[in-house]
């Protein structure tokens, strides 16, 4: 259902079929964590920013994360995306839709992805961004639902939460029919994702490392990315570590990133709509710059451990956070050239 206030927008976007675990994505609700509230967000960041960027957008605008599986979308107005992550099978009408680039498409073309090789979301940001509700300050949608925005399902409609910016206006009004074209330039975000190499995911130790019985085991031994995983954690299956006795553990502050050990050995990493406090051991956490590469990988796929000091882990945060605001500047510095001819064809 629309909000009140953006009733009057007409949809940009008509869902015909969507993957499992599909919703819009922005910022998340992270004031609110104090009060128990989940922050939600964007399993992979980067790829949600990026995608964004690409379209002239801030980072966090409200976007697509499209979940593993077949997913078919209407544009009933022109509008320019772009489709970033996972390495799926995207087409435009009957043209192949690449990726890590804006594309100009008409209105009533028809947006098809199919899972790929590589990966396991990708991220649809439209310029302008969406406008489905906010609840607590954010459009975020948990899979969960209750009083908050809930994954989408077929038949929904969704709104831009603004007219397209110039120059971006100027050229969609050109297209007619069922048409579209891709950008000249792009960005070299995947590398950051590391999909076609084992994950080797980067933590800090936790407060509880200590208590391991065999603390290289954490690092020598590999894991596999449990069905079991959603939004709230990944599972871990493999060798269950084996924890010494901690007595009556007080449940504390828990972030995505934490690394949780319950009592069957298996790891939980905490993702995007993690609980506020737990009680469970907290043996690691994961630096923030792999949780893209975590949420990039599939069930099944085989993961590693090891270790890295917090100011190094900073150090990435801050080099990645560099890299994505050198992409604002170029595509800044783009924007005066998208009335020009030779933006090549999508295919």
């Amino acid at each position: 259902m629309p909000c009140a206030s953006c009733r009057w927008l007409l949809p940009v976007i008509e869902i015909d079929k969507i993957a499992p675990l599909s919703g819009v994505q922005d910022a998340g609700r992270w004031p609110w964590r104090a009060q128990g509230v989940p922050g939600s967000g964007p399993l992979d960041d980067w790829s949600m920013a990026v995608s964004n960027v690409l379209v002239g957008n801030a980072p966090d605008t409200a976007a697509l994360e499209i979940g593993f599986g077949y997913s078919r979308l209407r544009f009933r107005k022109p509008a320019v995306i772009a489709l970033c992550g996972a390495r799926c099978k995207a087409r435009i009408d009957e043209a192949v839709a690449p990726l890590w680039r804006p594309l100009w498409i008409a209105a009533g073309s028809e947006l098809s992805l199919s899972p790929g090789r590589l990966g396991h979301r990708c991220y649809l940001a439209v310029a302008g961004g969406l406008a489905t509700p906010e609840v607590l300050g954010s459009r975020s949608a948990v899979s969960a639902g209750g009083q908050f925005p809930g994954m989408l399902e077929r038949g929904a409609r969704l709104p831009l939460a603004s007219s397209q910016p110039e120059p971006w206006a100027v050229l969609t009004q050109r297209l007619s029919g069922a048409h579209a074209q891709a950008a000249p330039w792009w960005a070299d975000g995947e590398p950051i994702l590391d999909m076609e190499g084992q994950a080797t995911l980067r933590i800090i130790e936790g407060a509880h490392a200590h208590l391991l019985h065999q603390r290289r085991a954490l690092y020598t031994q590999p894991f596999r990315l449990s069905p079991a995983s959603n939004r709230m954690a990944a599972r871990l299956d493999g060798p269950a570590l084996e924890i010494g006795h901690a007595g009556s553990l007080v449940s504390e502050p828990v972030v995505p990133g934490t690394i949780q050990l319950p009592p069957d050995g298996g790891p939980l990493v905490l993702l995007a709509e993690a609980q506020t406090i737990g009680g469970y051991p907290r043996i690691g956490h994961l630096a923030g710059v792999d949780l893209a590469r975590l949420a990039q990988r599939r069930p099944g796929s085989e993961l590693r451990f090891e270790p890295i000091s917090v100011a190094l882990a900073q150090r990435l945060w801050i080099w990645r956070r560099e890299r994505l605001v050198r992409m604002q500047i170029a595509v800044r510095a783009r924007l005066g050239e998208v009335n020009l001819p030779g933006a090549g064809a999508a295919g």
